[in-house]
């Protein structure tokens, strides 16, 4: 799974308010042919003022950056106001114009407050000695390494997520459940400890419930809620809690590290690490 940290706001536009994780070396912006379309590969428009193919986009691995090319014959690309005739490097902040859209080049959505990279190591000791055990030999796979041995396509990805949603799991990396994987059958799940309460949840939104063996943690506390066009979960507290949520998300080897804060909604993505109270789990797609 090719990931760059990046992705594209629509400001302006029909599509205004949509967001396109850019998970592709390789990518294609231009016109859907119906409303909703969606692959990878592409960030599809429902704009008639742009083409069918109007722009690619094309990752330098060692300048870590897109290359925005000009495809369309008829209709104009405009990045930070000026027209584009072949080809411009992209950074984060600057705004393409195609058509009657305007799309915003961003670090990808990561609502924690981070730490300072030289903090990271002294994070990771401290969860050693406070014997909150991890699976190094599961955390942090390569999925773009797995992928390749796999004989993963762009083609044949794109028909496998065109299908249905992958098949995705909690892997209990360090507590009381390690080693166990937790199957995420639901769209809309309901999360927390496995000490039954009687909870006011009004009519019933989700359509599976996961119990994770960790004592402070309070029952149907949190709800994951699967967004397709993310291809990840939306997660938030839906009852308070006395113990911290870190999140650990790794992108082309960058290390991020930031804590939960209260009443947020932050996106979890496959291979995101998370710390609640003594457990570790990793949101890991199946086999």
């Amino acid at each position: 799974m090719f990931s760059c940290g990046l992705q594209i706001r629509v400001s302006q536009g029909p599509d205004k308010g949509r967001t396109f994780p850019l998970d592709s070396a390789e990518i294609t912006i231009g016109r859907a042919r119906t409303p909703g379309d969606r692959a990878p590969g592409w960030v599809l428009l429902n704009d008639p003022q742009t083409s069918r193919i109007h722009a690619d986009l094309q990752w330098n691995y060692e300048a870590r950056q897109y290359m925005l090319i000009h495809r369309s014959d008829t209709n104009p690309t405009e990045v930070n106001g000026v027209p584009v005739q072949e080809a411009v490097t992209l950074k984060i902040g600057d705004h393409i114009r195609l058509g009657s859209t305007v799309l915003d080049i961003q670090q990808a959505d990561f609502r924690f407050g981070g730490v300072a990279p030289e903090n990271i190591a002294a994070i990771h000791e401290a969860r050693r000695t406070g014997n909150t055990v991890i699976n190094h030999e599961l955390a942090f796979r390569d999925p773009v390494r797995e992928g390749e041995a796999r004989g993963n396509t762009k083609t044949a990805g794109r028909k496998i997520a065109l299908s249905t949603r992958p098949k995705l799991s909690l892997e209990i990396l360090g507590g009381k459940q390690q080693g166990t994987k937790l199957p995420m059958t639901g769209f809309q799940i309901q999360v927390g400890g496995n000490q039954v309460e009687d909870v006011a949840d009004g009519p019933q939104w989700w359509d599976q419930d996961l119990a994770l063996n960790e004592a402070a943690l309070p029952y149907r506390c949190m709800a994951w809620k699967w967004r397709e066009l993310d291809k990840a979960f939306e997660v938030r507290l839906i009852r308070n809690l006395t113990m911290p949520i870190t999140l650990e998300r790794r992108v082309d080897g960058t290390e991020w590290i930031g804590e939960m804060p209260p009443n947020a909604v932050v996106t979890v993505r496959p291979y995101d690490l998370l710390y609640i109270g003594n457990t570790a789990l990793q949101l890991v797609v199946d086999r």
